[in-house]
C-alpha cells in the first residue's frame, strides 16, 4: 500500500515512483500563504536502474544529453527548511538529471547511496 507521503509525490510528478521504492519522504513548502511559488522535497531508496527508469518517465535528462542551467545543482536545504531526513550530498554527480517545467519552474534528480533525491520548484 502507498503512503500519503508517495501517493503525495506522485500526484505532483504525474507519475508513479519506481514499484521497488521504499521509504519514501516527501515535503511541499510554500513559503508563506500568500506565496504562489513552491518547493518539493523527495527521497526514497531504489536501484541506479529503477532511478533511470524514473527519470525517463519523468522526461528528465543530465547535462550530457541537453544543456540546462539547472545543473549542477544546489542540494542544500534553504536556510528556514530544516528536514531530518534530507541528507544528500553537495556533488551534482553525473547521473544527476533535470527539466524545465511550466510557469519558470525545474526538476532536479540524482541517485547516491542507493536513494534518489529530487527537488522540484516552481509556481503553485
Amino acid at each position: 500500500m502507498k503512503s500519503k507521503q508517495q501517493r503525495a509525490a506522485e500526484r505532483l510528478l504525474g507519475t508513479e515512483l519506481p514499484a521497488s521504492a521504499s521509504g519514501v519522504q516527501f515535503l511541499y513548502y510554500r513559503p508563506g500563504s500568500e506565496q504562489s511559488i513552491f518547493s518539493a522535497y523527495l527521497k526514497f531508496a531504489c536501484s541506479a536502474g529503477d532511478y533511470r527508469d524514473f527519470a525517463g518517465r519523468l522526461g528528465l535528462k543530465t547535462s550530457r544529453e541537453q544543456a540546462t542551467p539547472h545543473l549542477p545543482a544546489a542540494w542544500a536545504l534553504p536556510r528556514q527548511l530544516s528536514i531530518d531526513w534530507w541528507d544528500p550530498g553537495s556533488d551534482t554527480p553525473g547521473n544527476a538529471t533535470a527539466k524545465s517545467i511550466d510557469n519558470g519552474g525545474w526538476v532536479v534528480a540524482k541517485h547516491e547511496r542507493n536513494h534518489v533525491y529530487l527537488i522540484a520548484a516552481g509556481i503553485a
